[in-house]
Parts: structure tokens; C-alpha cells; sequence
């Protein structure tokens, strides 16, 4: 298969070469019709899955060509490690787990009935799960189980759980007829026990977010007395709830991007504005992204891809589109210098680029950008081997430009 390499656009500016811009934002994948789809979760270096009525499909090239690796019903949710160990979420009590990229799986039986489920893992061997009874823990990958969050009534429904930078837990509820148990929750001793955060009981929340500095997201489907829905902010662990943003939305998902941009999803149930939403400064303000989806997109589910990518899972029928103005993709070969290779990768603390251009006499210009397009690296050199030390960068996925004179390689490199 052929490995493509993503460059952001403003590289390609720098290199005064000639760029298109993508007037839409959105592009339709190429997934698998007559499918309903729920959700997606990306592999730390960009392998897709996605959940389906029929089971679990992967895509190693963004969605371009699928294969069905889970055949059962109702996979959701999906959710991947640091480590790249997947899970997935099946109805109506099972969870699948593969440590090979979903070649194989083994299952680990739940303990109750539940139509949705949802889970993390907080360390190796610990598992939270929730649905309609509750947050149930395991702390021995699944072989037993305790209910350390008990639902207050047989109405309430465990939607999303997200993990602070400190560690502490939050999880959020919905109940449909009823306003008990509604909210946000917070654990600060690794699920065991529970305490709702002063967000009003009549929220129903359906989608938590963290970002890198702590901000705790949630959307809302709705206001029991109110009926809209909205976006919520807490600074301060769930000590106080600011709405910034309540106009014409029910909120299903949210996800943040590496720059932690927000993004929302709407729905268009009831007649609500559905449609992608997105803040670059922490909700102040918000913009529309809906270009090139058709008809009015009715998101259902967001995943930000640490590879630069987002998949949105739209309308009732179910699509999966992707975002391409973000990157554009060349082969690493197109703009050859030489002999130009990088290791390891994945790296950890010492990166070593080796370069050998055609003219003894030639610099060669070592640019290194983050996923956000930030120059983090910046050298010149004539030798052949540079050693660089990345102790301190941030896990995640970067991008390496070498320049010789008008001449460009680029590869994608991945810290551990």
C-alpha cells in the first residue's frame, strides 16, 4: 500500500510553490453503503475504525477502502489506548479488544444490560463501563466487576466520561423523562466513588471534552424546563458552569483538536439548526463548518484525529466525512534532496535526521512543525547526520521538512 505523507498547506506557501485551496471543508469517505454508522476512533498513527449496525470496519488510508473486522450488531462505542489497544463496545453486553489493529479480538463479558455503553481506561487493567445501571469498574481487565456509580433511577443513562490532565474523572448523565440524576460528575480516586458538580440537574448532557489546559466541556441535548440545548465550560472542576454557546442547538458530541479547538456537533432533531461548530479561542466566539456536506448534516458523532484529520458520522441514513483543508498530501519522493532518511520513528528523546544531498557544498534546512503547523525545529547543516534531542516535546504526531535549495523531502514522525 502506498504510504502518503500530510504537509500543511502553509509549508508549501513557504516553498513558494503554488497551492488550491479546498473551498469545502468536508469530504464524503468512502465508506461502505446500506451501513448505519456511530461513531470512529483513530490508531495514534491514523488507522480508522469505525462502529456500524453490523459491526466494526477499519481503513488504513483515511477512509478511502474498508474491510469489516467485528461481524456482530450494534458496535458502540470505540475507544483506543495510548498504547493502541482497542476497544469496542457491542450491544448488548459485550467489549472487544484487540492489541494487533484489530486483526484479532478477544471479548470481555459486561455485567449488565445496556444499549450504549461507554468506557475507559484510566490504568492497564482497569476498565470503566457505563449505561443505564451505572458506572461499573473492573480492576482486573474485566474479570469481575463492581457498580461504584449506581443510576439513580432505571431512567438515567451514563453518556461520555472524560479524563482531567490531573487524572480526576468526570462522567455525565441524561435521563429523558426525568431531571434526577442529570449532570456532570466528578471522581478524584479513579472511579470509585462519585460527586455531581454544580451543574443544574435539569442539563442533559450527552458529550464531555477536556482540553490540554483543563477546561471541562459539555453539550447538552436540552434544558428540561427550557428545551434548548447548549455548550458548558468549567475552569474550575466543575465548581461552576459558564453556557457559551445556546443558540438554536441540541448538542450530541464534541471533540478537541491538539490546538484545542472545540468542536460541536448538532442535531437537527425538533427542528434545531444541526450542523459543525467550531471556537478557535475556548467559546468565545463560533463558526459554522458545513461546506460540502449536503442538505442540513445532522452530526451524530466527532472524532479528532491526532494525525490532523476530523471524521464527522452524519444523517439519519449515516455517512462518514472527513476534513480536508487542513492538509494537503504529496509523496515523500516528489521533491527528492538525496538520500534523506529519519530514526527512529516512532522516536522518544533523541530524533537523528540523515542527509545527503547531491552538491557536497549545499546546506540543507531542517524544519520540524507540530500538528498545528507550529515550526518547533529550525537548522541548517552540511554534515550528513544531525542529532536532535526531543526530550521535551509533546507525545503526538509531527511533520519533518528538509529544504535544499529548491529541492523537499517531508515525512510524518510520530513521538511516543
Amino acid at each position: 500500500m502506498k504510504i502518503q505523507h500530510k504537509i500543511l498547506l502553509f509549508l508549501f506557501a513557504l516553498a513558494q510553490t503554488t497551492v488550491v485551496f479546498a473551498q469545502d471543508f468536508w469530504t464524503m469517505t468512502n465508506c461502505p453503503d446500506t451501513v448505519g454508522y456511530y461513531c470512529t476512533a483513530t490508531t495514534s498513527d491514523g488507522v480508522l475504525f469505525a462502529g456500524t449496525n453490523l459491526g466494526a470496519y477499519r481503513s488504513y488510508d483515511n477512509g478511502e477502502t474498508w474491510e469489516l473486522v467485528i461481524t456482530t450488531n450494534f458496535i458502540d462505542p470505540i475507544y483506543i489506548t495510548n498504547e493502541n489497544r482497542i476497544y469496542a463496545g457491542c450491544y448488548p453486553s459485550h467489549i472487544f479488544y484487540s492489541d494487533d489493529y484489530g486483526t484479532t479480538w478477544d471479548t470481555i463479558d459486561t455485567p449488565a444490560y445496556t444499549s450504549k455503553s461507554f468506557l475507559l481506561k484510566p490504568t492497564e487493567m482497569e476498565i470503566l463501563y457505563g449505561g443505564w445501571q451505572g458506572v461499573y469498574k473492573s480492576a482486573d481487565h474485566g474479570e469481575t466487576w463492581n457498580l461504584v456509580f449506581p443510576s439513580t433511577n432505571n431512567n438515567t443513562k451514563i453518556n461520555d466520561m472524560a479524563i482531567h490532565p490531573n487524572g480526576d474523572l468526570f462522567t455525565c448523565n441524561m435521563c429523558p423523562h426525568d431531571t434526577t440524576g442529570c449532570g456532570v460528575y466528578i471522581s478524584k480516586d479513579n472511579g470509585n466513588t462519585w460527586k455531581r458538580t454544580t451543574m443544574s440537574n435539569q442539563e442533559y448532557i450527552v458529550s464531555l471534552e477536556v482540553n490540554s489546559k483543563g477546561d471541562i466541556f459539555a453539550g447538552s441535548r436540552g434544558h428540561y424546563s427550557l428545551g434548548r440545548g447548549a455548550v458548558l465550560k468549567s475552569s474550575d472542576m466543575g465548581q461552576s458552569w459558564t453556557i457559551i454557546k445556546d443558540d438554536n442547538i441540541l448538542v450530541n458530541t464534541i471533540t478537541i483538536a491538539q490546538n484545542d479547538d472545540v468542536y460541536i456537533g448538532c442535531s437537527t432533531q425538533d427542528w434545531f439548526g444541526g450542523g459543525v461548530y467550531r471556537s478557535s479561542n475556548n467559546g468565545l466566539t463560533w463558526e459554522k463548518l458545513d461546506s460540502g456536506i449536503v442538505s442540513i448534516p445532522d452530526v451524530k458523532h466527532l472524532w479528532y484525529d491526532n494525525t490532523g484529520y476530523i471524521y464527522s458520522v452524519i444523517g439519519e441514513t449515516t455517512k462518514i466525512y472527513r476534513s480536508y483543508n487542513l492538509f494537503t498530501e504529496i509523496d515523500h519522493n516528489e521533491f527528492a534532496t538525496g538520500d534523506f532518511s529519519v530514526f527512529p520513528n516512532p522516536f522518544s528523546d533523541k530524533l537523528i535526521v540523515t542527509c545527503e544531498t547531491m552538491n557536497s557544498n549545499d546546506d540543507i534546512e531542517i524544519n520540524i512543525f507540530d500538528i498545528n503547523g507550529h515550526c518547533i525545529y529550525n537548522n541548517k547543516t552540511s554534515g550528513e547526520k544531525t542529532n536532535i534531542n526531543t526530550s521535551l516535546w509533546a507525545k503526538g504526531v509531527y511533520f519533518i521538512l528538509s529544504k535544499n535549495n529548491s529541492k523537499f523531502n517531508s515525512y510524518k514522525i510520530i513521538k511516543k
